[in-house]
């Protein structure tokens, strides 16, 4: 299990995540599974595996730490118990606020409801419902589809959609009528435990008016809190296949077209000739002019740039300046014409896009947090400067450096191509793991430690988690 990966799963407790402020304490081993719990940054966390389902159970104790704030259950998950279209409101709002949901679709009341106080020093249960098998039941299927609940592979999207079927019960635990925050689904017959999980628990649906706390229509629903206020508390977002195969086929027509036009005039280029065929580059490039105000500028503000803060900074800023340096030449005082290699075009219109652009995006996003009256004082702009700095360095300065290795093997495989095959993968892939380690360092003490500290006036805005 690679520790950058930051997928939450089911029955797995992280030992420590670059991106989840888990703090690992001695004597507790690695799970190898796949990974599943909310992590925050703690004081102590053990697991505890039950003897007669080892690979399922997990009982994690959690105490405060002095130095850390003690996140919101509503914020690790919210837990919908009811049917209709009350329910299903309640999600879809969780789900566009981006927290972590579970819907058990059911009207029935709780078999018992247990007096416990929240599991701030007490044991913390995440043992989420699993994805497998198929349903009978067209609402259920037709809720799952809808809100894009399914599974593939070791990845787990969309909130967990639970049927509440024959032979199965629950029970809660509250501090008080309304404080539910512990769920446990169990198998009636035998006792079992089918999922045990640590929440905001609320009853939602006319089913439920007797109880107190409980949402009952749906302009209740629709004034309910749903918002994830610990930015650390979301899931992790992944990479959809589309927009990958999407880019990687217009790259690899542009690069294709573009190469050939290289091989074809790039030799016969004259002293003042114009390389006319790299301005193609930009066809391809266009989807980079995409990642500085979505990586580099969020990473500086907190903000997320809109559709038409993208277009405008790829037509104003990127296609020019890139169009620019493709067709610079330097002519020296005896008339000999140079024009720059196709890697310092890119280095170059890189550096410059950022110079200027980044500076105008963070005006733009400035305004816009003044018209949504958000507290300036509490950001703290020092942080989010040194996260856009290490962000440039580990993705451009990663550029750079594997333009380096590969020189090293071209050095390398002049002496010996044996050597050169069997060090080319070795040295990539220790640069990459170094930046992966170095990534979860940095997130670590410029994200999540300002965040957790109560001594903190000023912290990072938005979820940095995704410029990772």
């Amino acid at each position: 299990m690679r520790d950058d990966t930051v997928e939450f799963m089911d029955d797995v407790v992280p030992a420590e995540l670059p991106g989840m402020c888990m703090q690992k304490p001695r004597g507790v081993r690695e799970s190898a599974g796949r990974i599943s719990a909310p992590a925050f940054e703690t004081g102590a966390v053990a697991a505890e595996q039950d003897e007669e389902n080892i690979a399922d159970d997990k009982d994690v104790a959690i105490e405060k730490n002095g130095g850390a704030q003690m996140p919101s259950l509503r914020d690790i998950c919210l837990v919908v118990v009811g049917r209709g279209p009350e329910a299903e409101e309640l999600v879809r709002r969780r789900r566009e606020a981006c927290g972590r949901c579970i819907l058990l679709w059911t009207g029935e009341a709780p078999s018992h409801q247990h007096l416990a106080d929240p599991p701030g020093r007490h044991a913390f249960r995440w043992r989420p419902p699993r994805r497998g098998g198929s349903t009978a039941h067209v609402q259920i299927r037709r809720l799952r589809h809808e809100l894009g609940s399914y599974e593939r592979t070791w990845c787990k999207f969309g909130p967990d959609v639970v049927e509440f079927a024959e032979g199965m019960g629950y029970e809660v635990w509250a501090s008080t009528k309304q404080d539910v925050h512990r769920i446990r689904a169990f198998d009636a017959a035998s006792g079992s435990t089918l999922w045990d999980v640590s929440g905001a628990v609320v009853f939602v649906g006319a089913e439920f008016d007797a109880r107190e706390g409980a949402v009952r229509n749906l302009e209740e629903v629709r004034a309910f809190d749903v918002a994830v206020k610990e930015e650390e508390m979301k899931p992790f977002a992944t990479v959809a296949f589309a927009p990958v195969l999407l880019a990687a086929a217009w790259y690899g027509v542009q690069l294709f077209f573009t190469s050939y036009l290289m091989i074809v005039f790039e030799g016969s280029l004259g002293a003042r000739g114009v390389p006319w065929w790299r301005g193609m580059t930009v066809l391809g490039g266009s989807v980079f002019g995409n990642a500085v105000p979505a990586v580099y500028g969020f990473a500086l503000t907190g903000v997320w740039p809109s559709r038409r803060v993208t277009l405008v900074f790829i037509t104003t800023f990127f296609l020019p300046i890139f169009v620019g340096w493709s067709l610079a030449s330097v002519r020296s005082a005896e008339g000999f014409g140079y024009t720059c290699s196709f890697f310092a075009v890119c280095v170059a219109s890189t550096v410059t896009l950022l110079a200027v652009g980044l500076p105008i995006f963070v005006l733009s996003s400035v305004r816009q947090m003044k018209k949504q009256r958000a507290d300036l004082k509490a950001i703290s702009f020092k942080l989010h400067f040194a996260w856009m700095l290490w962000m440039v360095l580990t993705s451009l300065g990663a550029w750079i450096l594997m333009y380096g290795v590969a020189l090293f093997y071209l050095f390398l495989s002049l002496h010996s191509k044996l050597a050169a095959s069997c060090a080319l993968p070795l040295v990539a892939a220790l640069c990459e793991h170094a930046l992966v380690k170095c990534n979860g360092f940095m997130y670590r003490q410029l994200v999540c430690r300002p965040r957790n500290a109560r001594s903190a006036r000023a912290t990072m805005n938005g979820d940095q988690r995704r410029v990772l």
